[in-house]
């Protein structure tokens, strides 16, 4: 007969998972072919009798939570290893953990932060805006504000409070850049400012370019009340 056959007539296909008694490793399984066998292995498993972890990523399926990458991270002669890189928002051996993005407390003037996956929200009190409402609203903006004649709007720092103050006589003009001079009482004065500027008597610009970052290598130029970027360009 010829290899692999047997018998009277050589009718007999020579079933050698039984004759030598093979073993294939990690659930895989022995099939007889003509003259030998092959061992079908299971997911991630490779050799001649799947002996070797080939891919650990395939031999532990779902490990890795929450939309993670597996990166098997053995070598097929040792154990099989795996790391996960976890997605936006998820953090631990498995990805398992959603991280809270509120745990820092990132919101100002007692915003209350609402915790999202991989990025948080927060939900301002009235007269405050901004992704982590640090921008006061200047009340003296909005169209309901109103003063007696001879006397100018002060903002206060609370939200949408503001207070009326007289306007300070001609003579007493200390405000520069086009700040407002109003009388706290009879004895001291203070300046508003126009938008840009700060200080006690409003020279002090300032610098925009503080809460604004220009990318892809643009450089931030501080205006008056605002800001610009400059692009530099090889010649």
């Amino acid at each position: 007969c010829l290899p692999g056959f047997s018998g009277k007539s050589c009718e007999v296909v020579i079933d050698y998972c039984s004759l030598l008694s093979v073993n294939c490793l990690h659930q895989g399984l022995c099939l007889s072919v003509i003259g030998g066998y092959n061992c079908l292995c299971a997911p991630g498993w490779i050799g001649e009798f799947c002996q070797y972890g080939g891919n650990a990523c395939l031999i532990y399926p779902d490990s890795c939570m929450n939309g993670a990458t597996c990166i098997t991270s053995s070598q097929p002669t040792a154990p099989p290893q795996y790391r996960c890189i976890c997605s936006p928002g998820y953090t631990g051996p498995h990805c398992e953990t959603e991280i809270n993005q509120c745990f820092s407390n990132p919101c100002l003037h007692n915003g209350t932060c609402l915790d999202s996956v991989g990025f948080y929200k927060c939900s301002c009190p009235p007269g405050f805006l901004g992704q982590k409402c640090e921008v006061d609203v200047d009340a003296c903006t909005l169209p309901n504000t109103t003063c007696p004649r001879n006397t100018h709007c002060l903002d206060l720092p609370d939200g949408l409070k503001y207070t009326c103050r007289l306007l300070c006589p001609q003579n007493i003009q200390l405000c520069a850049n086009g700040g407002r001079c109003v009388l706290n009482n009879a004895s001291s004065s203070t300046c508003v400012c126009a938008p840009g500027w700060a200080g006690r008597n409003c020279r002090l610009n300032i610098n925009d370019c503080v809460q604004h970052w220009c990318q892809n290598g643009a450089t931030c130029v501080d205006e008056i009340d605002g800001y610009r970027e400059m692009v530099l360009r090889e010649c």
